[in-house]
């Protein structure tokens, strides 16, 4: 009978620290937005991944068919929108799922060591974001959410000194190479990219309603490989 009282003693131990063990916390539930919900959202996530070291971040987007179309541009702008105001020093992972059709995402945080598993899930991105290879990063366009991309482009120059900046722009009208010229480079001046990190060539399409204004596609090449 005496017995009774040294087991209870030998698991309470175990079953506080049982209870104390750390867990995944979700943070956020995101549903279809604007580009700058997506953004606040991207903040939000940032902020509190700021407040520990022992942590990483995990965005899942999730949806199918259209949906996850959507999601896959969803999940790229806010691994963007990251790394355009908080650079490349974060620890995130970006999932795409199908594990649920609607359109919606989830960012938690997740300590050191605990393995959240995602259902039907691939990986889109991560930050720190690693170039091991020629990478497109994005092309400019005219959408409301494009003209943060530069930023996150000249960040991820300024915290890898092992990379050169490609830049192609895509013309119908080769009279314009000497404007774009200028105004890309005046664009980098302005985010404090060296001249020597990027390099400049042109692609002359036909006419249509996508070229007719011209845009760029911003490529990231690792100095052994250029």
């Amino acid at each position: 009978m005496k017995l009774i009282p040294l087991l209870c003693l030998l698991i309470f131990p175990l079953s506080v620290v049982a209870q104390n063990a750390p867990k995944a916390m979700l943070l956020d539930t995101i549903e279809k937005s604007s580009c700058e919900d997506y953004m606040m959202r991207s903040d939000y996530l940032a902020i509190e991944l700021q407040k520990t070291k022992s942590s990483r971040g995990l965005l899942v987007w999730y949806g199918d068919g259209e949906n996850g179309r959507l999601a896959d541009a969803n999940a790229e702008f806010m691994h963007r929108t990251l790394i355009n105001k908080y650079g490349n020093n974060l620890r995130v992972t970006v999932l795409r799922s199908t594990a649920k059709p609607k359109l919606q995402a989830e960012s938690w945080i997740v300590p050191d060591g605990i393995e959240l598993k995602i259902p039907k899930s691939i990986l889109v991105a991560e930050i720190p974001f690693k170039v091991t290879k020629r990478t497109l990063y994005r092309e400019s366009d005219s959408g409301p959410c494009s003209n943060y991309d530069n930023y996150g482009f000249a960040n991820v120059l300024l915290t890898n000194p092992g990379v050169k900046g490609v830049l192609v722009a895509v013309l119908w009208n080769q009279s314009d190479r000497a404007d774009y010229t200028v105004d890309i480079l005046e664009r980098f001046r302005a985010l404090k990219v060296p001249r020597n990190r990027i390099r400049i060539f042109f692609k002359r399409v036909k006419r249509t309603p996508r070229t007719e204004l011209g845009y760029w596609e911003m490529w990231l090449v690792p100095n052994k490989k250029q």
